[in-house]
């Protein structure tokens, strides 16, 4: 499968498109005796409380960020008797695993309706205004990281944004 970088396509198309990627990749796993099931979002959140039950914790704490807060949205939704905290970066909702660059406003728009009915409501009044605050912060002065190596050296990077999508990584060789 081939998706263009330069050319327009459709979201329907891009749907049709990820769909038969999918359909083959099951098709391939099932002939190699490959349970997918166990290979679900709802399966990986029901291993996040399996694990909690074997450390016998009565609550956790998760931080998701992109798919990890996809996870952390269906832990909510399955066992949130069981999780003390949760802290969500880079969101992704339920049904948002493949997001568009051009739907990115109407994306935060979606997540600020959401806040809207929250008590934590006045401390994010408009969370796309403030995503584009950010990002042009971070395009016109890049975030400088330095990350220790186990050698002792480091490795510099930059953290900078493209407008209205989400922060990407410049890494300094």
């Amino acid at each position: 499968m081939t998706i263009s970088l330069t050319e327009v396509i459709e979201q329907q198309q891009l749907k049709s498109q990820y769909q038969k990627a999918a359909l083959e990749c099951l098709t391939h796993w099932q002939s190699q005796d490959i349970d997918v099931l166990g290979y679900t979002t709802i399966q990986n959140a029901l291993d996040v409380n399996n694990l909690r039950q074997h450390l016998k914790a009565g609550k956790v704490t998760l931080w998701g960020i992109s798919y990890g807060s996809h996870l952390a949205l269906s832990a909510i939704k399955l066992f949130p008797e069981h999780l003390d905290k949760v802290v969500i970066a880079s969101a992704e909702g339920l049904n948002q695993t493949v997001k568009l660059p051009a739907e990115t406003d109407n994306y935060f728009q979606s997540i600020q309706a959401l806040i809207s009915t929250q008590a934590l409501c006045q401390q994010a009044t408009d969370l796309p205004a403030l995503m584009r605050t950010e990002h042009t912060k971070l395009n016109e002065s890049p975030m400088p990281l330095e990350i220790p190596n186990k050698d002792g050296t480091t490795t510099k990077m930059f953290v900078l944004s493209p407008p209205y999508a989400s922060a990407s990584w410049y890494v300094d060789r």
